[in-house]
């Protein structure tokens, strides 16, 4: 068979900012199985990566209610802490339904003690409309300590689209929105429009995104590169991808300037997280 090679220049820096361990690797003794750490960090290197932002897999069972959630998020913690020279940072997650007294307590402490970034949503698979009213408790909690309020936006579902994502930022302007997976469709990449020109507080990452109409170079061309970051939706088991599409959309644009370039991949994160050049 008859080969071709396609190359591109990656940044100098990237730093995907969406990265899940599964609930098998959580559930190890000591935050997370070697095995998932290294194939983990492998899978960046292949990839050209060089810092992660990890955040635990929503799918994880609740037996035990929201103590499921405090022991989660306990262990993402303990996760990082293995190699933080990697992964600088870490968002959690709260359980709504376990009421929102524990969502509000658990969100607190996953900022005050734990010294994670953020909160992780995945609405769907926690089983909640992408804006349903006891969020609204919870992100005051984010404004307060500061933590990134992440999002997912996956396309094929109504219960995660851009309009709850807008009336959450609007009505919490202070809170600085992360949407994940936002770009994953045609249809709502043009809709996101509407949301990114009404909400400065959102921003949006790469992972997932759509591979036709060049969806983040227009998204950069009408609101800049300021309001995208690198990410991957990276899971070791299952692997859900041979390359990162983000990585290969941005690194090979014609349109995206080589700042552009760097913005996305590295700059806004270290903004985002107040990160210093190359810190681990």
């Amino acid at each position: 068979m008859n080969t071709k090679t396609i190359t591109f220049e990656v940044p100098e820096l990237v730093f995907d900012v969406h990265q899940h361990v599964g609930a098998i690797a959580v559930a190890e003794e000591h935050g997370g199985s070697a095995s998932d750490l290294d194939t983990r960090i492998g899978m960046m290197k292949e990839a050209g990566i060089d810092f992660g932002c990890l955040s635990p897999s929503l799918q994880y069972e609740r037996p035990n209610g929201w103590r499921d959630t405090v022991d989660l998020n306990d262990r993402i913690a303990a996760y990082r802490r293995q190699r933080a020279d990697v992964f600088p940072v870490a968002f959690g997650a709260v359980d709504l339904v376990a009421g929102t007294a524990n969502a509000v307590a658990e969100a607190r402490r996953l900022g005050a003690e734990l010294g994670l970034a953020g909160i992780n949503w995945h609405h769907r698979y926690q089983g909640l409309m992408a804006d349903d009213r006891r969020m609204h408790a919870v992100l005051d909690v984010c404004a307060e300590l500061g933590l990134v309020a992440a999002v997912h936006l996956f396309a094929d579902s109504t219960m995660e689209n851009p309009d709850a994502l807008e009336r959450l930022a609007t009505a919490h302007p202070e809170v600085t929105f992360l949407g994940l997976d936002a770009l994953s469709g045609f249809a709502q990449s043009r809709a996101l429009h509407l949301t990114l020109e009404r909400c400065p507080n959102v921003l949006i990452d790469t992972a997932g995104c759509f591979g036709l109409a060049r969806v983040i170079d227009s998204v950069v061309a009408s609101f800049g590169a300021e309001r995208v970051l690198f990410g991957t939706d990276l899971y070791t088991t299952p692997r859900m991808w041979n390359y990162p599409v983000g990585l290969m959309e941005v690194s090979s644009s014609k349109d995206l300037t080589d700042a552009d370039k760097a913005q996305i991949t590295y700059g806004n994160a270290a903004r985002l997280f107040r990160l210093t050049e190359k810190e681990g």
